[in-house]
């Protein structure tokens, strides 16, 4: 590459290409934490550089799909680039659209969904050397879900916080594709197990299930 391009080992000039992908931009998993929780997202890394203070990423939400839960002592700012969804911010669930701007102050949970229709991709800020993100607990979970508009927010994706709150991860099985029979299936079996499921529907659940096999 010729000066124009590349100045000091850093490249000047990284083309845009097709699908919200930049040029020698690496598409990688969202978390490489086990604790996190989320659904069919993925990360870029715009800018990185120990000369900036900061961290500049492109994270894309697949239709259906939402971030971990978390807060964390760093600040986030957002600009939304793609598509529609919606975001809870502290205690308040906004609607967001291309183009917002979305602050997400230090120790504020947050979360990012998409529509079920298309993605949502965001720009997000971060400081370059920041702490490493902070999941709900069950006490969180359910002073989060006191309030009737941010348990309506987290209801589609309710089978994992609840399993987030004890400390585990399923949205590794998500990404491989399961299907929604087996989770929902899965769910069953927990409650049956906790005898957290009502006899009328438990002997249902099993008349279904056998008819299916």
């Amino acid at each position: 590459m010729d000066e124009s391009t590349v100045a000091r080992g850093k490249a000047i000039h990284r083309r845009a290409e097709r699908d919200y992908r930049w040029e020698g931009v690496e598409c990688l998993p969202y978390k490489e934490d086990d604790r996190a929780l989320f659904k069919a997202v993925s990360r870029q890394i715009l800018f990185s550089d120990p000369d900036l203070a900061g961290e500049l990423r492109y994270f894309e939400v697949q239709p259906g799909g939402f971030s971990s839960l978390e807060r964390h002592e760093h600040m986030h700012g957002v600009l939304i680039l793609r598509g529609r969804g919606h975001c809870l911010v502290g205690n308040a669930v906004r609607a967001v659209e291309t183009y917002d701007l979305v602050t997400v102050p230090a120790w504020t949970w947050h979360q990012f969904r998409a529509t079920s229709d298309e993605p949502l991709g965001f720009l997000c800020m971060v400081n370059a050397t920041r702490d490493k993100p902070h999941l709900p607990g069950e006490a969180d979970l359910a002073e989060l879900r006191a309030d009737g508009e941010i348990a309506a927010f987290l209801r589609d994706g309710s089978e994992w916080l609840e399993l987030a709150g004890q400390g585990r991860n399923p949205a590794r099985f998500t990404s491989i594709g399961l299907s929604e029979t087996f989770r929902s299936d899965c769910l069953h079996v927990k409650r049956l197990l906790q005898g957290r499921l009502r006899p009328d529907k438990a002997r249902a659940w099993e008349m279904q299930r056998s008819s299916a096999c």
